[in-house]
């Protein structure tokens, strides 16, 4: 009997080993998927994401990176020309790329004050700052319809945003009674949309 159950714990042991190798060799096997965003591939760096928090400042931000007060002082002073730091805003968000490197020096720093625009500020050789704007597509759509519901409901079929759905009730508020619409009424919206 004693036989039979060492028997068995060897057996288990030489299967679970077994297994353990095959799924080591499936997670290595995995290929790295590219990441990247402002002209950068991220995979190349220690990227640290975040958002401008209350009391945070331009200098701040930097000097966390392991910089000291006369450094920042000199990056303040070469890039006020170009990139206005007093304009950083609560909720904007920041990116910072570090090298690999045991000493993860900090590389570039990247700023987007709003959806079509970002800088680049290049800490690598000689520190310059970049302004990108991203380009912005304006399109002309029309919606058209017949209600079967509510104007907001009609709005929803025809995948319009719901924030803009609001807007034009909010808009016409004064001269459409909303109530009074009845089942068959035909409506006609032209916009422009980004």
């Amino acid at each position: 009997m004693k036989k039979i159950f060492l028997f068995i714990i060897v057996l288990f042991s030489i299967f679970s080993c077994k297994q353990k190798e095959s799924e080591s060799i499936t997670l290595n096997q995995l290929p790295k998927q590219k990441i990247e965003q402002f002209g950068f591939d991220f995979n190349d760096f220690n990227v640290l994401h975040d958002t401008i928090k209350k009391g945070d400042t331009f200098g701040s931000l930097i000097e966390n990176q392991n910089l000291g007060d006369k450094q920042v002082y000199d990056i303040i002073e070469k890039v006020k020309d170009s990139f206005d730091v007093r304009t950083i805003r609560i909720g904007k968000a920041y990116t910072f790329l570090r090298s690999k490197d045991r000493y993860k020096k900090l590389l570039y720093a990247i700023y987007q004050p709003d959806r079509a625009s970002y800088y680049i500020i290049n800490f690598k050789d000689t520190l310059s700052v970049l302004k990108v704007t991203r380009p912005i597509r304006i399109k002309k759509r029309t919606i058209a319809g017949e209600l079967n519901g509510s104007f907001s409901e009609e709005l929803h079929r025809q995948k319009v945003d719901p924030a803009l759905a609001n807007k034009l009730i909010k808009v016409y508020a004064w001269s459409i009674d909303f109530f009074k619409l009845k089942k068959g009424d035909q409506f006609g919206v032209i916009f422009s949309e980004r």
